[in-house]
């Protein structure tokens, strides 16, 4: 999952809450330390408690290895799914044959 801001985050927190093992991409070392030690993202969702099955990363790349999209067909960058602007900037800049993992199955 790309983006750790409060649409990726809510996102990603739906996700392993319904039993996947989730890998978010936050900028920040201290937002990954935060979500990965304390289980919080303060900034935008300051009152829930984040699953051990949701762990962050400074590297885009790692939060994609591995995942394949819900279809299982390869994400065309330049249409896929992000909350910032940032964040569209650096799906196109990877490589999308390995796409998020988007839920269990």
């Amino acid at each position: 999952m790309l983006s750790a801001g409060s649409w990726g985050t809510t996102l990603a927190k739906v996700f392993a809450d319904a039993g996947s093992d989730v890998t978010i991409h936050a900028r920040r070392p201290e937002v990954v330390a935060e979500i990965n030690v304390r289980h919080q993202h303060a900034r935008y969702l300051p009152e829930a408690v984040l699953p051990d099955r949701l762990r962050a990363t400074v590297a885009p790349v790692e939060a994609l290895a591995g995942r394949e999209n819900r279809t299982s067909r390869p994400m065309n960058p330049r249409s896929a799914m992000a909350p910032s602007p940032a964040a569209r900037r650096w799906a196109v800049s990877l490589s999308w044959r390995q796409a998020v993992r988007c839920g269990a199955g």
